[in-house]
């Protein structure tokens, strides 16, 4: 059993067979970019991209034709210059020497397929080779993971055949029965399990680690979003950077709507959202449509970084199909959906 690990900036394309074959290749153009640019300048990135891209790219491209004159045939992927100054093409695999030959080895980087036998390096996620020796030897010994699921068939062999001190399960709690045995009722605790920790006929990332297995929903899988992160975007095949915030209420609306929900629960510290906020003459919103949430917005009556985010992610959410979209506090969480608490947005 192998795992196949992709490196680099796009999905690795496998060629094999006649030399003809053509082979990613990412050359980095030089030191510069939009954002270094902007560092040095000290102004913010998207000020000046009109002005430095198109001499990112003129650079690139001066590259690219010296590359066409040595007589290389290679196809154009795309050119980088937000995060990174670089060209990406594919070269006949019978060619990239020549490549390396008038372009700096160390500027050129290709994409490869690492084979790690999960047998034998049971720890996966050795992207490199300091990392891999760093790695070779760990088998997750003296370790102990929590398992925080539908709890854990500590029976099941490959699991170490029992529950307490001396098994592989040392220990755990069902807090839906609130006893002290977290035996898996749904099957899917057990498989996280086996992933992380297994060690007989099938092995885990982490064989020689201990388990602690904790029962907290009842056959029931919590499928979670959030903000922050690194966002990107997917170009020719690709994930660039780009400059951009990953809301986690845009995030969850998106979530919401895909799942099918019918009512999506915002939960922030206030009990409602409200117009004048903070002034004498604040207004609570107990129920709004979804044209008068959209005039409100264009009024400027909700914060920017605060309660506009999750009003737009309220009308996105019935926008889509949803019934009822709830804005509230933790504290009023379910007096909120029982309909005596909070902001709600309907169609």
């Amino acid at each position: 059993m192998a795992l196949a690990v992709f490196l680099l900036f796009s999905p690795t394309i496998l060629h094999t067979g006649a030399a003809d074959d053509f082979q990613r290749i990412t050359i980095l153009i030089s030191d510069d970019s939009v954002i270094a640019s902007a560092e040095r300048l000290h102004v913010s990135p998207k000020s000046i991209q009109n002005d430095v891209e198109p001499i990112l790219i003129s650079k690139a491209e001066q590259v690219l034709d010296g590359i066409r004159r040595a007589g290389i045939n290679f196809r154009l992927v795309d050119i980088l210059t937000y995060t990174v100054h670089a060209a990406i093409i594919e070269v006949p695999s019978s060619q990239e020497q020549s490549l390396k030959s008038i372009i700096e080895p160390q500027r050129i980087q290709g994409d490869y397929v690492m084979n790690i036998d999960v047998q034998e390096r049971p720890v996966l996620g050795a992207l490199g080779g300091e990392l891999q020796a760093l790695s070779r030897n760990s088998t997750g010994a003296g370790v102990l993971i929590a398992v925080v699921d539908t709890g854990v068939d500590y029976t099941h062999p490959d699991l170490g055949s029992g529950f307490g001190p001396g098994y592989k399960v040392v220990g755990g709690h069902d807090y839906v029965d609130n006893d002290n045995d977290p035996a898996d009722v749904d099957g899917h605790g057990t498989h996280i399990a086996g992933i992380i920790a297994a060690n007989g006929k099938f092995s885990g990332v982490a064989p020689d680690a201990k388990i602690l297995a904790y029962r907290v929903v009842d056959g029931a899988i919590v499928i979670a979003a959030g903000g922050g992160g690194i966002p990107v975007i997917r170009k020719n095949g690709l994930l660039v950077g780009v400059e951009a915030v990953i809301d986690k209420d845009l995030t969850g609306s998106l979530l919401a709507s895909a799942l099918g929900a019918e009512t999506f629960l915002i939960l922030t510290d206030v009990e409602k959202a409200a117009l004048n906020y903070g002034k004498d003459n604040q207004v609570d919103l107990d129920e709004i449509t979804v044209s008068e949430a959209e005039r409100y917005i264009k009024e400027g009556h909700f914060g920017k970084g605060s309660m506009e985010p999750k009003m737009l992610a309220a009308l996105r959410f019935i926008k889509s199909g949803g019934k009822v979209a709830i804005i509230s506090s933790l504290e009023k969480a379910l007096p909120a959906l029982l309909g005596k608490a909070g902001t709600r947005v309907v169609a």
